[in-house]
């Protein structure tokens, strides 16, 4: 059985696909020497992985950010809630309400 490709890789697969038949056609209808194709194959493939490397820096100084974002703000909620929680607990010890409903139930 086969398996389908994910959409993302079959557009990508399909635009790696297309440059190197449009990089073909370029070179073989034009009357370019075979040491210029080689530098101009040589310079696509660089400007190529650089385009990938940025992408990934990109990618990562986002993520990372995101990441120090969650950090602060948990910190941040965290002692809200423990200022909170320490507030609820102090006013249940000063305020009994049992007996004030127990009282209302006797009545």
């Amino acid at each position: 059985m086969k398996k389908k490709m994910n959409k993302k890789t079959r557009n990508v697969v399909s635009g790696i696909m297309v440059s190197i038949a449009a990089i073909f056609a370029v070179i073989s209808f034009a009357d370019i020497p075979a040491s210029d194709v080689g530098r101009f194959i040589l310079s696509t493939v660089i400007f190529f992985i650089a385009i990938v490397l940025l992408a990934l820096l990109a990618v990562t100084v986002f993520k990372l950010i995101g990441w120090l974002k969650n950090c602060l703000l948990k910190s941040d909620v965290d002692d809200e809630l423990k200022y909170t929680d320490d507030l609820a607990e102090n006013l249940s010890e000063e305020t009994d309400y049992s007996e004030g409903i127990n009282e209302s139930k006797e009545k």
